[in-house]
């Protein structure tokens, strides 16, 4: 069901330390994609985002494969990672909504 939390999930807004993301890039691209966007001020790793928003690994990864499909992420190999950074229609997104 959309917009249900699973039990003892974290919330964006529960996570210290976390930008808060747009209200309208929220009803644009969902909670949790807009929060990992916001959060993404420099190349990340899906491990890295899955610690800092409570979320499963898997779950980031869906979210940053549909982020970097619509334009808003790039994505690089690093050794054995993948980091994750934004590109300038997400930076302008992000920016505009300030």
């Amino acid at each position: 069901m959309a917009g249900t939390a699973r039990p003892g999930a974290s919330r964006r807004g529960d996570r210290a330390g976390l930008r808060a993301a747009p209200t309208a890039l929220v009803r644009l691209v969902g909670r949790a994609r807009a929060a990992i966007l916001a959060d993404l001020d420099g190349p990340a790793s899906t491990t890295a985002l899955a610690h800092r928003h409570g979320m499963a690994a898997s779950s980031v990864s869906a979210h940053l494969s549909v982020l970097r499909d619509a334009g808003l992420l790039t994505s690089r190999r690093h050794g054995f990672q993948v980091l994750y950074e934004r590109l300038p229609l997400a930076v302008a997104l992000l920016a505009a909504q300030s």
